[in-house]
């Protein structure tokens, strides 16, 4: 994703809130292992359903418009599994963090928690055996 695309999602993330669809989200820049290409990872409470979610997000990157653009948008609900809880969620939006491109954009989510859960993730990484290249 180019810049100009990564920060239209952040300012869709901005305009649900504002818009009191969304009570909190997690948002941070990270580069694909095997690609190496920059993208969001979000996390949010949001009254969004999935499809629709996924559908005004390509829309706010220029997805349906820029031929070459966003490929793919995926969004799926919390299983409350493993990673799939609230603190999951948020530290495995992190595990970029201190890298360069990192950058964090969030809603409703103390600095406290965001540290939390990347401590909980780095953690869940070592009693799996995960390596940051599994995530």
């Amino acid at each position: 994703m180019s810049q100009e695309e990564l920060a239209a999602v952040a300012r869709y993330l901005q305009k649900t809130v504002e818009e009191n669809l969304t009570e909190m989200y997690v948002s941070a820049v990270e580069m694909g292992v095997e690609e190496g290409n920059l993208h969001r990872q979000n996390y949010m409470r949001t009254k969004i359903p999935p499809a629709t979610l996924s559908k005004r997000l390509k829309e706010a990157t220029f997805a349906e418009s820029v031929p070459g653009r966003v490929k793919h948008v995926m969004t799926k609900l919390l299983t409350g599994k493993t990673l799939h809880t609230h603190l999951g969620m948020i530290g495995y939006c992190t595990k970029d963090i201190g890298l360069d491109h990192y950058k964090l954009d969030s809603h409703g989510v103390t600095p406290a928690e965001v540290r939390r859960a990347s401590v909980k993730f780095l953690s869940w990484l070592t009693i799996t055996g995960w390596t940051m290249a599994d995530c």
